[in-house]
């Protein structure tokens, strides 16, 4: 039996990008496929040796989901995972292809996003914009939901009324990501802002600030993750996961939770 301890016992091996733009136009598979062959090639590995897909891309029965992804590229799976279709649950995908290969049920896990449809706007257009790649959630327009980030807005509005939190403390996260996005060349956004900008920049959703949202752009991305005894043998260095800390909203709130 495994330790309950996960720290160090799993691995980042592989890295994969691809360019990013407003609109590439190209479709989401095409992504997929073009991120998860350079992560493969980053590490050393074939498509043959990947046994678990873990994404938090999709959602609806007409959307692209991880299945029809396995299918499409060929994969032989011992276990597949897919979450909520948000941003926030990239952390998540890291954090069940870290269970899963820790406990045994696959061996190599590629944790992979594309995103095909950066012409369509978040929180507007209709269903049919969406078939491909999953829409909004159903329950949320009639509530004033109608902005993509108002969910948010409502969690972290509680979660400083909770915990008693400054408005100041939200703006490390964004200054914190651009510093990192600077250094990055795939990025979009690389200016550097500071403290000041973020308390200056107007109110979209409040207390959300213009500098708190992130732009919804047309790339793929795939990690590829392994035990740490496979992780040695392989063609660079191997980066440990050493912890993760998760979130609950609750059996009434399944999208935002403060």
């Amino acid at each position: 039996m495994p330790s309950d301890s996960i720290k160090d016992q799993v691995a980042v091996v592989g890295i994969g990008n691809t360019e990013y733009g407003r609109d590439l136009g190209r479709h989401s598979l095409d992504l997929i496929t073009e991120a998860m062959q350079k992560a493969l090639d980053d590490c050393g590995l074939r498509k043959e040796d990947i046994d678990g897909l873990c994404t938090n891309f999709g959602g609806g029965p007409y959307a692209l989901d991880t299945d029809a992804v396995a299918q499409a590229l060929g994969l032989n799976l011992r276990w597949y995972g897919q979450t909520w279709t948000h941003g926030r649950f990239n952390g998540t995908v890291v954090q069940w292809a870290s269970f899963v290969l820790h406990h045994g049920l696959a061996s190599y896990v590629a944790c992979f996003f594309g995103n095909g449809r950066g012409r369509h706007q978040a929180g507007g257009g209709g269903v049919e914009e969406a078939r491909e790649t999953g829409g909004g959630h159903a329950q949320s327009p009639p509530y004033g939901m109608t902005s993509p980030a108002a969910g948010a807005a409502l969690a972290f509005r509680k979660y400083m009324l909770r915990y008693n939190v400054r408005r100041e403390l939200l703006g490390w996260v964004p200054v914190t990501f651009r510093k990192h996005a600077s250094m990055n060349p795939f990025a979009i956004m690389r200016k550097p802002i500071t403290m000041e900008d973020y308390l200056n920049a107007r109110v979209i959703c409040d207390p959300l600030r213009l500098l708190d949202y992130c732009l919804i752009n047309d790339g793929g991305c795939c990690v590829i993750m392994t035990t740490a005894d496979r992780a040695r043998h392989l063609k660079k260095p191997p980066v440990y996961v050493m912890g993760f800390q998760g979130l609950h909203g609750g059996r009434n709130e399944f999208i935002f939770g403060p």
